[in-house]
């Protein structure tokens, strides 16, 4: 026994307790007078009273009714954003790749996953704000400031929730509206032991508002104990952003000041000097009054003494680009972002290109999970309380918002795993789908998923019938495709040896498998049994158009797509068209008749059917009939598929045999329905006259399935599952009284 998480187990004796474990060590409670965990007043969360944090900050307040800025100045935050390309970017990227994949509410009753959906569009509606922006906003200054603040707006008459109470006794009225407010303008009010008294809007203009702490919504991120706000992710990239762009306008004046060059006019050589003439005047004085007068487009002719040279930067100037890149990373790893991120792609790859984007995904990932515990804890959990719900905060009634998968590579790898590990026999079916993200299969669930739907009965058809192969059935087929030589070949191999009292399999025959005799005898794929008992031999009545209606349209159906592909009209669409619509005329003559079927069992007990409405029985086998000719359609127009070669036309011989191999499902399809709605109906007319039970008649004890059956049928909860027959040509019926 478990008692406030220690391990205490009884002996024999009333007084010995088993000896403590390391983790006991300490605490040793006496058993005796000690009250079961178990028995122990129940506690419902959400009428607990709250408690003070009794840890005393280490910033003193200023006065006593003060409010305080936060820690940061989250103004500065909002200009860098609004003034600087790699911060803004930042923002927008991990904006978009947070809310890229969406997200959905989950739980495990539809019913409170229903109320919260309703409750958000009461919300949307009466505050003109839809959920999906709102929650966008919220997400964008949670990433943006590290801190958002969400006011609430209480009132009964706009709201779908309750009145409700609590711990202290306070009635409130329930929520009825979310608003985002701006991080820059919120000031709070706190006593010593930094619990919220009171938040204060202020505005530039001097404008403020205040409100009660349960009126506000403080969500955040990185928040250091001892701080009322979260610290921005941007607060250690700001020195950087300032430090590239400051090198960056020195580059720019750089640029300003060599974008010009400046021209040196050489006048003489060490050998033939400038000239100095009479008047006084040099030659240099006199090239320098020709280049003043000069037009800007004009040309100048010089001799061999006189020499022009543009002066520049010429390389020799700082190199910056180096430094520049160096600020650059620096930025980008503040950002949690690659090169890549913001456009400069370079030489890189894709798979490079992924590696480098990892850092990205990991950070927006760590924000979604931040926000989703403070919508479920703060918004979710409140919406809840305010239903009528018993106990709306249990594990059954709880609902959560989760963010769908944004790594898709990431979530393929995951998923490939889990399907690794479950077939090597690693984990469970319900550890794999827990390993999914998803709750395990029901019941229910398992009925609709592909292998019940699809892989099953297509294994049980194509299973092997040891007591009529398909060498058998191609021989009692009349329309069968084989020549007259194949036929005889296939009649000498079919003969049976009759010294022999016993079947066996011939020599040149693989024995069946014990799976192989499971499967011989075909069921519908919604039947709730697994084995099946092996069925009489087959006899040539088989093929009886009286016997089984459906045979003579399945035969039809064979007719009508030979013709076709002999003059050529068919195609893969047309192929699924034709027997889509013959398992639509299939459904409606087999319900026809096990309607009337039905009905005749009703009379046979002498109820009458007329005093209870029968509709939803008969919804239950129209039901059942739909889903064993759609499984049966299904599977034909694979096996037709299969038959098409190279040249895309069907195989003759091959669509013969599958035919063959599929026909005589037709007639276990409509003598097991017909036989099953008869006792049903039979079932029914009994509870009518007032019979509790029905007693089944066993017609083979030995029968692996039937001598399994129960002998007695409840009556208040019978379905069209629990009548004979259990399996193709069974022979157990519900006893008369």
């Amino acid at each position: 026994m478990k008692l406030f998480g220690l391990e205490i187990t009884k002996t024999k004796k009333q007084d010995s307790i088993k000896p403590a474990t390391i983790q006991e060590f300490i605490v040793q409670p006496k058993i005796a007078n000690v009250q079961k965990v178990s028995d122990a007043k129940a506690i419902n969360v959400y009428k607990l009273n709250r408690i003070s944090n009794p840890v005393v900050s280490f910033k003193q307040r200023t006065s006593t009714n003060s409010f305080e800025e936060a820690e940061y100045d989250l103004s500065e935050i909002g200009r860098m954003a609004d003034v600087d390309s790699y911060i803004a970017r930042a923002f927008e990227k991990k904006e978009g790749l947070m809310f890229k994949a969406g997200y959905e509410l989950v739980g495990k009753n539809p019913e409170t996953i229903q109320y919260i959906k309703e409750r958000f569009k009461q919300i949307a509606s009466v505050t003109g704000i839809p959920t999906k922006h709102l929650m966008k906003r919220l997400g964008s200054s949670l990433i943006r400031f590290s801190n958002t603040y969400v006011a609430k707006v209480r009132k009964l008459d706009s709201s779908g929730g309750k009145v409700r109470k609590l711990a202290n006794g306070k009635e409130i009225d329930p929520v009825a509206g979310y608003f985002p407010m701006p991080p820059t303008t919120v000031r709070l009010m706190r006593n010593e032991n930094n619990k919220i008294l009171k938040y204060k809007q202020v505005l530039p203009n001097g404008l403020y508002k205040e409100f009660s702490s349960d009126a506000v919504l403080h969500f955040y991120l990185n928040k250091k104990e001892g701080f009322l706000t979260g610290t921005p992710s941007m607060v250690p990239v700001k020195d950087d952003v300032l430090a590239l762009r400051k090198i960056e306008e020195n580059v720019e004046l750089l640029v300003y000041q060599h974008l010009f060059p400046m021209y040196h006019y050489k006048v003489g050589t060490e050998k033939a000097p400038a000239a100095l003439y009479p008047d006084g005047q040099s030659e240099v004085d006199i090239v320098k009054a020709e280049l003043e007068f000069m037009p800007a487009e004009g040309a100048i002719v010089t001799p061999e003494r006189h020499e022009i040279t543009a002066l520049g930067a010429e390389g020799r100037a700082l190199r910056v680009e180096g430094i520049i890149n160096h600020f650059k990373q620096r930025v980008f790893a503040g950002c949690e972002m690659s090169s890549i991120d913001f456009g400069e792609g370079d030489t890189a790859n894709r798979s490079t290109s992924d590696a480098m984007s990892r850092n990205l995904v990991d950070s927006v990932k760590a924000v979604q999970f931040e926000f989703e515990m403070f919508v479920n804890e703060f918004i979710i959990n409140e919406l809840l309380l305010e239903s009528t719900f018993d106990d709306p905060l249990s594990n059954e009634n709880i609902v959560e918002l989760k963010f769908n998968e944004i790594d898709i590579d990431s979530k393929i790898k995951v998923e490939n795993h889990a399907i690794n590990m479950f077939r090597a026999y690693g984990i469970t079916a319900n550890e794999f789908r827990r390993s999914l993200g998803k709750e395990p299969f029901t019941e229910e669930d398992w009925e609709d998923t592909y292998w019940k739907r699809i892989e099953e009965p297509k294994m049980l058809i194509q299973a092997v019938d040891e007591a009529y192969l398909p060498t058998q059935a191609a021989i009692d087929n009349p329309n069968t495709s084989l020549t007259p030589e194949q036929l005889a070949s296939a009649r000498e191999r079919s003969k049976e040896d009759p010294d022999k009292t016993t079947s066996k399999p011939k020599a040149n025959q693989p024995k069946p498998t014990g799976g192989q005799r499971a499967a011989a005898t075909l069921d519908q794929p919604e039947n709730q049994h697994v084995k099946k008992s092996s069925p009489e031999k087959r006899k040539s009545s088989l093929t009886d158009n009286k016997e089984s209606p459906l045979i003579k349209m399945y035969d039809d159906l064979l007719d009508n797509i030979q013709r076709s592909i002999q003059k050529e009209y068919y195609g893969k669409t047309w192929l699924e068209n034709t027997c889509k619509t013959m398992g639509d005329f299939m459904k409606k003559r087999l319900n026809n008749e096990c309607k009337l079927s039905f009905y005749k069992g009703i009379r046979q007990t002498g109820a009458d059917a007329l005093l209870r409405k029968t509709s939803v029985a008969l919804s239950y086998v129209e039901s059942k009939i739909s889903k064993d000719i759609n499984n049966f359609i299904s599977n034909l127009t694979k096996m037709i598929f299969d038959t098409i070669d190279d040249s895309n036309k069907p195989n003759p011989l091959k669509l013969s045999t599958s035919f063959d191999s599929l026909r005589f499902l037709c007639r276990f399809i409509y003598d097991t329905e017909l036989k099953r709605s008869l006792n049903y109906g039979l079932c029914f007319g009994l509870r009518e006259l007032g019979h509790k039970q029905a007693n089944v008649l066993i017609s083979n004890e030995n029968c692996d399935i039937c001598g399994t059956q129960d002998t007695v049928i409840e009556l208040d909860a019978v379905t069209i599952y629990d009548v004979p027959g259990y399996h193709s040509n069974c022979k157990c019926t519900i006893k008369m009284p």
